[in-house]
């Protein structure tokens, strides 16, 4: 009986040293387990969605402590994907989003301001971008909510200079009335004038707002409270899209066509001109151009003179690939270490051209990278002569945006319809407009 005894102690005794060991080294792997930083991403050139694997990884690679994880989903994702992690309370860690959507998420109370939070590496930054960006962009009432590599500006014109010359075009249209010209020669020579995207994608509505800005045209009134989108500059912007319809200068269903799929009729050799931000320059490439093929970028002409009642804006700023911390996030201190990662100069130095291609960089070490200067020749000019962000300012940013450019593309599918006058078209959608405003601001 006394051994038996004997032999359960010390079976017990045994099994509580096994247990003991194994939670003390369950206990030793869990402290070294790397802290998880969740990373989304979205959209991106072809060039982009090669470097950002690269980039996380070599991230992990320099920091044993961490491992980014990230996951990547289409542009058009973006706002529904982003709202249900919010519902479900399953943020990521990181996203990177277009500027437009700061004002909506820190009205969600779900960005992080880098300049409060994490000051030090907030002022490690700021040398290194370029200052009307990093003071512009991404910004709301004083505060930094995203870090980006590269800045989209608008609005732009894009041409194969072989074929204009071809046709007997020379220089470049500065005008609305030159624009005209252009395209009814292109057309006259069997082309289409002008590959015109007016679906209802965002791009899309922000390639319409862009012109509008560029001729004294705004979103709101000095202070916020008006919407302004029935103004001169705005009717005029959409005088020009009805004329160029009339006339039968664009392409078949346009109100079907993004702006990649117009791309696609330039990259084709099938429309003369094309429309949009500085990220044509690299979407033609995308399609298929080759690489040697040199397609030529300028800023869009304007109505002369300025119908707006604002000053003419030389660019409008907006950050497409902004890094933004999730205010949810467990892991900041992990994550903001990330971040740094991206800001860093070898990092950017990869939207110089080499090897992403049609970027305005938001850094000066990417204007030094000589692949700048050679594919985009335009742009470098510009920077190189102090001119390029001259009257740029922050393309428009604030809590219903997204909402109003649904409303802008029924008014101009309205008029392309031609049942209704581009003046009316935009009174009506001004009340539409006005309507949603004044649900954020009551």
């Amino acid at each position: 009986m006394k051994n038996r005894m004997f032999k359960v102690t010390m079976f017990i005794l045994a099994s509580w040293m096994i247990i003991m060991t194994a939670g003390a080294v369950f206990a030793e792997k869990t402290a070294e387990k790397p802290v998880e930083v969740v990373f989304w991403y979205f959209g991106g050139l072809d060039t982009e969605l090669r470097l950002f694997p690269k980039m996380i990884e070599e991230f992990n690679r320099q920091n044993p402590g961490i491992v980014v994880k990230g996951t990547h989903f289409p542009w058009d994702a973006r706002d529904e994907k982003i709202m249900t992690g919010f519902r479900q309370k399953n943020l990521p860690d990181l996203i990177t989003r277009d500027s437009m959507a700061v004002a909506d998420l820190v009205g969600m109370e779900i960005l992080v301001a880098f300049d409060v939070e994490f000051p030090d590496y907030y002022n490690s930054w700021e040398p290194r971008f370029i200052p009307e960006i990093w003071n512009q962009v991404s910004r709301l009432d004083g505060h930094k909510y995203g870090i980006g590599p590269y800045c989209s500006v608008g609005p732009m014109m894009i041409f194969d200079p072989e074929l204009l010359e071809s046709l007997g075009l020379e220089g470049v249209p500065e005008t609305f009335e030159e624009f005209l010209d252009f395209a009814r020669v292109v057309k006259q020579n069997g082309y289409i004038g002008v590959s015109l995207p007016a679906s209802k994608a965002t791009n899309d509505m922000m390639i319409f707002m862009d012109i509008a800005y560029a001729n004294g045209g705004r979103w709101l009134s000095p202070d916020g409270k008006k919407v302004m989108v029935n103004g001169p500059a705005w009717v005029e912007t959409l005088k020009l899209y009805d004329q160029l319809n009339k006339e039968g200068l664009i392409q078949r269903g346009a109100m079907q066509t993004d702006y990649v799929d117009a791309l696609k009729l330039t990259v084709q050799g099938k429309a003369g001109l094309g429309m949009g931000k500085d990220w044509i320059n690299a979407i033609v490439y995308d399609l298929g151009a080759p690489a040697e093929k040199i397609f030529n970028l300028t800023r869009f002409p304007r109505k002369k003179p300025s119908p707006g009642e604002y000053p003419p804006v030389g660019l409008t700023l907006e950050g497409g690939s902004d890094m933004m911390m999730m205010s949810t996030s467990k892991v900041k201190d992990a994550a903001i270490k990330f971040v740094d990662h991206y800001a860093s100069e070898e990092v950017l130095r990869n939207w110089g051209g080499d090897p992403v291609r049609g970027r305005t960089p938001a850094s000066f070490v990417a204007y030094d990278n000589p692949a700048f200067k050679k594919y985009n020749p335009f742009l470098y000019q510009q920077f190189k002569a102090e001119t390029l962000f001259e009257d740029a300012i922050e393309a428009p940013n604030f809590r219903g945006l997204a909402e109003m450019y649904h409303i802008l593309a029924d008014a101009i599918h309205e008029v392309l319809l031609r049942n209704t006058t581009p003046q009316q078209a935009l009174n009506k959608a001004q009340k539409q407009c006005q309507e949603v405003l004044d649900r954020y601001i009551q």
